[in-house]
């Protein structure tokens, strides 16, 4: 995951307003004994900076499906729901009404139950 920085952390930085930075987050899953979050800094959004620092990774990895992770090896990729909703949401606002009941309406719903059925799981012991 990555998020572009605010220009006040860049002017500290001694860098331009302007230019764009990314801050890419890693972290261990909900179910994780000891939970990590790290934030790495960098000035550009390229592959070549998840797959350093995850080149010797080995497991799951959940992503919002940037084609940059591709080249990971030794992982399973999984995708991120909640980017595959928006990506149904934004098809069902931009269709037309005579449209809208079908694929992307379909794909949102069963988003939906997914995440309730996820928050269903979290109850048990």
């Amino acid at each position: 995951m990555w998020t572009r920085l605010d220009s006040r952390y860049l002017r500290n930085r001694g860098e331009t307003p302007r230019q764009k930075s990314y801050m890419w987050l890693y972290r261990t899953g909900s179910y994780a004994k000891y939970p990590i979050v790290l934030y790495e800094y960098q000035l550009g959004w390229g592959s070549k900076f998840p797959l350093a620092f995850l080149s010797e990774f080995i497991g799951y990895l959940k992503t919002d499906g940037y084609v940059g992770y591709d080249a990971l090896k030794d992982v399973t990729h999984v995708g991120c729901m909640a980017h595959l909703k928006r990506k149904f949401h934004k098809a069902v606002t931009a269709l037309p009404n005579r449209q809208k009941a079908r694929t992307a309406v379909a794909g949102e719903d069963y988003c939906e139950k997914f995440f309730q059925l996820e928050c269903s799981f979290e109850s048990l012991p």
